[in-house]
């Protein structure tokens, strides 16, 4: 299920250049991996398109300072990561802001979030159940059984040591059979690429 993304130095120089037809092919080889873990990191499928523009719109300001000696891989998963968080928060001010309105003057429309299941994976149960996991149990738990990352990468991407990736790791999934005992078997965990 996952792709190894590859880039070779002389697109990321070209990249770097400013070059747009360069990062247009920075985009294309790389979208498909970055639109399938946005779409499991979100809550809100409809903001996937959104978030994607401000994920590219962030690499291309960062390339400058992107080490060709490191892997881009891991380095621009970790921009994914970032950029998915700090959306989750603008809207988590957003919706904090509309409940202190509606407190304040009275009844505001506050949009609901729906909860579209992702039509690659064969279990909704599953899905919906990494869905609800808090965003850094979530993050590990895509990046390590859909994207195929080491502990070593997803330690690299998110900022934290490996040892609290394998501890993440555990815990969401302890969570995850905690919540369906019944219906979430090892054999669903692994028969699903989670």
């Amino acid at each position: 299920m996952a792709t190894t993304i590859h880039i070779d130095k002389g697109l990321i120089l070209q990249v770097k250049q400013r070059d747009e037809t360069a990062f247009l092919e920075l985009y294309d080889r790389t979208s498909t991996d970055v639109a399938r873990l946005v779409s499991y990191l979100l809550d809100d499928p409809s903001e996937l398109e959104d978030v994607i523009q401000e994920i590219y719109v962030a690499i291309y300001r960062a390339l400058s300072k992107f080490d060709t000696d490191k892997s881009f891989r891991a380095w621009m998963m970790g921009i994914v990561v970032r950029q998915v968080n700090a959306h989750r928060r603008r809207k988590w001010r957003f919706h904090r802001n509309d409940t202190v309105l509606a407190k304040n003057f009275g009844s505001v429309h506050v949009r609901d979030i729906a909860d579209d299941v992702v039509d690659d994976l064969q279990s909704q149960l599953l899905v919906q159940s990494i869905r609800g996991l808090p965003a850094k149990f979530k993050a590990v738990v895509v990046l390590y059984y859909v994207h195929e990352y080491t502990r070593d990468e997803i330690g690299e991407i998110l900022g934290i040591p490996p040892g609290t990736v394998a501890s993440r790791l555990r815990l969401a999934l302890e969570r995850l059979r905690r919540t369906y005992p019944d219906k979430l078997s090892e054999s669903e965990v692994n028969n699903n690429g989670l």
